[in-house]
């Protein structure tokens, strides 16, 4: 199991088809890239990187590692999902005490 993995091109800026994914063992994955006119394929495959969760290497400081925490959260797409599941959690909790 590998949690959040996440897919990087550096020839290719189209956004991918899924990312962010955990990886289960034994489980089929199917991603996909538009390509961009001046790429191949094989120049698309070989440019692209995959990191998880596991891949962050910790400061030993805890005020880096805060910090660090507190720009990936602030991200708008991190900060966004956060604040919709927020939301949505809050009126579903509303609804069963109905």
């Amino acid at each position: 199991f590998t949690r959040l993995c996440c897919l990087d091109s550096d020839t290719n800026t189209n956004p991918f088809s899924d990312n962010y994914i955990d990886l289960i063992p034994n489980y089929e994955y199917k991603i996909t890239q538009k390509l961009e006119k001046e790429y191949t394929k094989e120049e698309l495959i070989s440019s692209v990187k995959v990191r998880s969760l596991s891949d962050i290497e910790f400061s030993g400081s805890k005020l880096k590692d805060l910090l660090f925490r507190l720009k990936v959260f602030l991200m708008p797409y991190n900060f966004l999902s956060w604040l919709q599941y927020s939301i949505s959690n809050k009126q579903t909790k509303l609804r069963k005490e109905k």
